[in-house]
């Protein structure tokens, strides 16, 4: 049975991440967690929809 082409998008945009969504990463190796490494500088990550 085929799907749609509207169907498969919207099902599709619904796992892709929204752009602008934002994401703190710590600079420190080893585990990442501001709960490991709370004073550890971090880097924000903000996703422009391309990877």
């Amino acid at each position: 049975m085929d799907e749609p082409l509207d169907r498969w998008a919207a099902r599709r945009a619904k796992r892709l991440r929204p752009v602008g969504e934002r994401k703190a990463v710590t600079l420190v190796p080893g585990a990442h967690g501001s709960h490991v490494h709370p004073n550890a500088p971090r880097l924000i990550l903000e996703w422009d929809g391309y990877q």
